[in-house]
C-alpha cells in the first residue's frame, strides 16, 4: 500500500507454490524477494516480478546451505 493507506494489494503464497518453507519475504518496488527453506540445510532466494507473480516467473538468485540456527542477515543489491 501507499504511505497514505490507499492502494492496498493483498499478496497470497499458496503451500506449494514455491519449494520449501517460506522463511521470509521482502519487495522493492515491483519485485518480491522470498527466502525459502528447501529441506535440510538450504536455504535459497528468489525474485519474483510482482506484475506476473506467479511460480513459473520466479528466477533463483541464490541457493546457499544453512549453517546452524542462528539468524541470518541477507543483503540483496539490485544490479
Amino acid at each position: 500500500m501507499n504511505a497514505d493507506g490507499t492502494a492496498e494489494q493483498v499478496l497470497r503464497l499458496d503451500i506449494g507454490a514455491f519449494p520449501g518453507i517460506l522463511m521470509d519475504f521482502a519487495w522493492h518496488g515491483n519485485t518480491l524477494l522470498l527466502l525459502t527453506e528447501d529441506g535440510p540445510g538450504k536455504l535459497s532466494v528468489f525474485e519474483v516480478p510482482l506484475s506476473n507473480f506467479h511460480p513459473s516467473a520466479a528466477k533463483t538468485l541464490h541457493t546457499f546451505e544453512k549453517r546452524g540456527e542462528l539468524g541470518y542477515q541477507i543483503v540483496y543489491v539490485p544490479r
